[in-house]
């Protein structure tokens, strides 16, 4: 049995005495296998599952505004509404938000500062 099983690719059987009997377990998947697959998917599922309740609270244009401090920094509020094609007001409005719901944060002066990003998405 152990012989046919290695040809398979597979782990040997784990045998356990019970008193005065004896058990054999079988596997499908090596312990290590088991454990990989079960990192990838949790992994998997999880990074896709946190995207979307990060993004789920935020309008398309907060997530935008987000995606433009990434590229820049040390963007301003008037480039970023340049860059996205509407008024500073609407930029100035949803920044706002995005700082009191602690998604950025400015660091420093309006003239010398940066944008901090407090949530990753």
């Amino acid at each position: 049995m152990r012989d046919e099983m290695r040809k398979m690719g597979l782990p040997e059987p784990e045998f356990m005495s019970l008193r005065g009997d004896f058990k054999v377990i079988f596997r499908k998947e090596n312990k290590s296998d088991i454990i990989q697959n079960f990192t990838e998917n949790f992994t998997e599922n999880f990074t896709e599952n946190f995207t979307e309740n990060f993004t789920e609270n935020l309008s398309k244009i907060q997530i935008k505004i987000i995606k433009e401090i990434e590229k820049n920094k040390t963007i301003t509020q008037k480039n970023i509404a340049n860059n996205l094609k509407v008024s500073r007001q609407t930029i100035s409005t949803n920044i706002k938000k995005l700082k009191e719901l602690r998604y950025i944060e400015r660091i420093g002066s309006d003239r010398k500062g940066y944008w901090k990003i407090l949530k990753n998405r």
